[in-house]
């Protein structure tokens, strides 16, 4: 399988099959049947601006303006 980051956008390509025919019921589970791993694609990679990136801006801030 391709490594896809957390928080990327993807299309993905196949059938989808719904376990229960009524939308009304609330949200309702489904299964996307694929041929490969060649029809997922990332069409958005994950955003910069995330907690780990955050902190690491911080931590090095706060090394440059204390020394």
């Amino acid at each position: 399988m391709k490594p896809i980051p957390i928080g990327s956008r993807v299309r993905v390509t196949g059938i989808c099959i719904t376990e229960d025919a009524n939308p009304f019921n609330g949200q309702v589970p489904f299964e996307i049947l694929m041929r490969s791993f060649d029809d997922i694609s990332v069409v958005a990679r994950a955003s910069l601006v995330n907690t780990r990136n955050l902190l690491l801006v911080l931590g090095l801030l706060l090394v440059v303006s204390s020394a």
